[in-house]
């Protein structure tokens, strides 16, 4: 049996085989590859998700490491200035107290110079009041025996 159709000739048994055929072959594809595509594609985008989840597990970890990271250096800075503060303070503690040491033995040696000056002071003065009678003979025979001799000339 043959059908024309505005010139075209369709034969009816080979088109309801053709439109059997399609409809088995669309039934045979999604019940063997859709299924299996609609599957596969489900678990890609679990995995997608999943992965997004410990990306974003991970960016916030490092965010928290990152924060963490930073209070301890702002901690330890602190710590740091303390200790450099307790540093500069002990060493001003032992700088003053060896500047007064110091002061204590240039005085102590001051005064031991000083002493020692005002003994050779003495000495030297009861020397010269010792030498004294014998200086002022030797003084006036100068000046006598000067004017002596100037009166020979």
């Amino acid at each position: 049996m043959v059908l024309n159709v505005v010139g075209l000739e369709i034969c009816v048994p080979e088109f309801i085989w053709t439109v059997i055929n399609f409809f088995i072959l669309l039934f045979l594809l999604k019940k063997i590859l859709y299924d299996r595509v609609i599957k596969f594609m489900d678990e890609r985008s679990e995995r997608i998700a999943a992965d997004m989840g410990e990306g974003k597990a991970a960016e916030a970890a490092l965010a928290e490491t990152k924060e963490k990271l930073a209070r301890e250096l702002s901690d330890k800075s602190g710590e740091a200035r303390a200790l450099i503060g307790s540093a500069k303070s002990e060493a001003e503690k032992l700088r003053t107290k060896t500047l007064s040491e110091a002061h204590g033995k240039a005085e102590l040696l001051h005064d031991g110079i000083r002493e020692r000056i005002n003994a050779e002071e003495t000495e030297a003065r009861c020397e010269i009041d010792a030498r004294l009678p014998e200086l002022a003979e030797l003084l006036s025979e100068k000046l006598l025996g000067t004017a002596v001799k100037e009166e020979q000339r």
